[in-house]
């Protein structure tokens, strides 16, 4: 049986083109210009310490951000972060993400993974996050500089 250059090059070309289709989900989009960041202490359950980091597009005023922006919480000091990474939406609950968008509707993080890569005591925090949210994909490097919050846990 002899084969059709012409006709087994269009089945290549159309397995490459779709092999990365979603044909069950919806197509998740990026969403671009978290430039902004800036890090926190914040209490975490039963009171123990944790680390928040706020992302959004416009300069962020002490800790509370314009709308939109990502809220990224990880249950660790500071101080515990360097070289670790942490899967959101996993058993554990160490790291939970929440989207708040520009209307006011907010959004929990259903999977991704966020990477601390750098901790200067009470400077800043570094690292990256992969976020994917109902509605679409956050992503990108950070460099968060610390702001203290002056709260009593407990």
């Amino acid at each position: 049986m002899r084969r059709n250059p012409f006709a087994v090059a269009a089945v290549l070309v159309l397995s490459v083109n779709t092999s990365n289709c979603n044909l069950t989900d919806p197509v998740d989009h990026p969403v671009a210009g978290f430039s902004h960041s800036v890090a926190t202490f914040q209490c975490g359950p039963a009171d123990g310490p944790a680390t928040a980091i706020l992302l959004a597009r416009d300069p962020i005023e002490g800790l509370d951000p314009s709308r939109p922006y990502v809220r990224v919480v990880i249950q660790r000091q500071a101080s515990a972060l360097p070289g670790t990474a942490w899967i959101v939406g996993s058993m554990l609950g160490d790291v939970s993400a929440v989207y708040s968008t520009a209307s006011g509707a907010t959004e929990q993080a259903r999977s991704g993974t966020v990477r601390i890569t750098s901790v200067a005591a009470q400077e800043r925090v570094e690292g990256n996050v992969e976020l994917r949210f109902p509605s679409h994909v956050v992503s990108g490097g950070f460099s968060a500089p610390w702001i203290e919050s002056f709260i009593l846990c407990g």
